[in-house]
Order: structure tokens, then sequence, then C-alpha cells
């Protein structure tokens, strides 16, 4: 009777759930029992270091090649030869993983390089998965918008760190940011009458950053996107210009300020606690970023991420690792070991059993979504 509950609110709020359903009936119990899932029927999440159900949230790494030098992503931290996932293995992986509904097309590249990409969204999108992607939109012209939406992709997120040429330069090294810009336009025009894409801007900010907060709002403001979602900095290695460590008055400020501007225009910022969240076109005001402060605060305990719980992240080799935070922290390769041994192997049941301690792993005290 609660896994019926759950269901029934989960497709209320989310309506491509039910026709997932439709498809993988069996699915049932790994949504409504994973941390999103449950916190969608307003039930507390049960973590515990063994997990009972499948992951529900796929974040799949389709290609290594990038054509920006971003100055704070993880791709210029952890060197990696430039490959594209074959579409043979990808399909392997959605077998691996029955009961990854939503599959997103993200990782140390830029998904859109990838030469078979509308065929792997097909591919996705056939098995009613709901498939999104984040890009830099370099590449997104209006002939690839076209095919995207026609191949069925539901969810996009543009990353912009700058609100112009000189900031956008600073910060993703390559970037054309007119270019960037009218990309974005094109897509959110072309897909404003396909109610079920929802588009968002991604933006990480920090230290170098912030003071351009404003500017970057009245920019977003004009895409047609429906939402602004805010992160300070992740990793070790961006420690020292993230917000969290050069959180002055001035900082405090000017986050208030320009949270308060975007409410203003009407333009809804989240926090990242809303990232793995299902239906959160309808439930986003649970997940706005106010306080604003929210955006350079630390919890010394896990508070809010769930992901070990219930997402998987997998690189273009079948690679899986603890948390998308982590690509170093390897907990097995798909195609080496069965999912189940990894799943709920070793390394996951006491990374787990780390974050719901008094004394989690220190990488998870810096990161944004802890």
């Amino acid at each position: 009777e609660q896994e019926i509950k759950a269901i029934s609110r989960l497709s209320d709020i989310e309506p491509a759930i039910k026709k997932y359903l439709a498809v993988s009936p069996l699915s049932k119990r790994h949504l409504s029992e994973c941390p999103s899932g449950r916190l969608a029927a307003d039930n507390k999440p049960l973590l515990k270091p063994v997990v009972k159900n499948e992951p529900v949230l796929a974040n799949i790494e389709i290609t290594t090649r990038c054509n920006l030098v971003c100055k704070y992503c993880a791709r210029s931290i952890y060197k990696k030869e430039a490959c594209d996932m074959p579409r043979e293995m990808f399909s392997n992986i959605l077998d691996m993983l029955p009961h990854a509904y939503r599959v997103t097309l993200v990782g140390l590249g830029e998904p859109l390089l990838h030469p078979h990409i509308i065929d792997i969204i097909a591919d996705a999108s056939s098995r009613g998965r709901r498939v999104g992607i984040v890009t830099n939109a370099m590449s997104l012209d209006m002939a690839l918008s076209k095919e995207l939406i026609r191949a069925g992709l539901k969810s996009i997120a543009f990353s912009v760190d700058g609100s112009n040429q000189e900031t956008a330069s600073f910060v993703r090294q390559g970037t054309d940011f007119h270019r960037v810009i009218d990309n974005i336009k094109t897509f959110t025009e072309l897909s404003a009458f396909k109610k079920h894409i929802s588009t968002a801007v991604f933006t990480a900010v920090s230290a170098k950053t912030f003071q351009h907060l404003e500017q970057l709002i009245d920019v977003v403001a004009q895409l047609g996107v429906k939402v602004l979602m805010l992160s300070d900095l992740n990793f070790r290695q961006n420690v020292n210009d993230s917000l969290c460590k050069n959180a002055d008055d001035r900082v405090k400020l000017t986050v208030k300020n320009a949270i308060t501007y975007a409410f203003l225009k009407k333009l809804p910022v989240l926090s990242v606690h809303g990232l793995e969240e299902f239906g959160l076109a309808k439930r986003y005001k649970n997940f706005l970023l106010l306080p604003p402060a929210q955006l350079y605060q630390r919890s010394a305990t896990r508070t809010y991420c769930c992901s070990p719980w219930q997402t998987i992240p997998v690189d273009v080799h079948g690679i899986m690792t603890v948390c998308d935070c982590q690509p170093e922290n390897i907990a097995g390769n798909l195609f080496a070991r069965p999912f189940s041994e990894i799943w709920n192997g070793k390394t996951m049941v006491q990374y787990r059993r780390r974050m719901l301690s008094l004394n989690p792993p220190a990488i998870c005290k810096i990161c944004p979504r802890f």
C-alpha cells in the first residue's frame, strides 16, 4: 500500500514516471524506496550502508573530449585521454541498469561532441528513460537542437559561468560567449512548445566571479530557461577560490542582493540540493536558494546528499565511481564484475558508512551538495 501511494505521488509530480513504469513495472520498488522517491512522497529517506534499491539515476560520461579548457573543471585536474564511449557499450550499460529512470549525459567531456549523440539519446528515450544532458552549448546550433528534441531529450542544463566575454574567457577558456548565448536562445525557442523539456542554466560561482552575479542574472533572465541553479566550487583543488573559504561581508551581501534581484526578475534560483529530486518543475519552491547563504555554507555532517544511495556515475570506460564529485574514487568496472557486487561492494558500503558517521570524508565536507 505504501508503494502504491508513493508511485501515485511520483507519477503526479513527474508524469514521465508513469510512462516509464509502463515499460519497466519492476522499477516501482526502486523508485519508491530510493531517497528522492521517499522525499517526494513526504517520507524520510532510509539511509544504511547496504542499499536495497538499485540506482534510479545514472550519470553517464559518453566522451572525454571537450572544446573548452575550464579553470575549475575536474577535467583540468584529472587528465584523461580523449575518447568516445561506443554506442554498444552505452546500450549495454542501460541493460545493466534497468531501474535507472533518469539518464543524464554528463562527465569530464562535452556530450555534444560524441559523433552518435542523437542515436544515444534516442536509444535511452525509446526505453522510457528520461534523458538529460549537461552542455556548454558551443556546438548547439539550430540543426542539432532540432535533432536533440526529435530524439526525445527531456532535460538540458547549460553551463554558463560568465556574464560577458571577458569573464567567460577567464573561467572557460575557448568560449565564444555570444555564440553560446545565441545557441541557448535558439534551443529554448525551439523547445518552447515542448513543455516536457526542462531547461536550466547551471553556474559555478567562485571568489573570482561572484561580483558579476547580477549581470549574470540579467543574461540568464532573457535566455528563456526555466531556472538558474547556482553552486559554489567543488573539488579540493578549487577550495582556495571557493565562496566557502572567502565568505566575507562583501561576498555575503553580494550574494544576498543578487538572489533578491533574480526573484524580482521572476527568475527562480535553485540550490544544488535539488539536483537529484523528482518533480522539480512542480516542487521547485522547496529548493529555492533561500536563504542565499546556502550558496557558501557547508555542513560538518551529511545533511542533503543521498547520491551514493540512488545514483550511479559511469565513466567513458564503464567504470563506476562512488560519486560524481570523485572521479578518482573507483568502485568498480561494470564490465569486469557483477553490478550487485559493486553497488553493495566493500568500497560503496564503507563509503556510505563514513558519510553517515560524525566524521565523514573530508572531500564531502567541502562539497556544496553534502
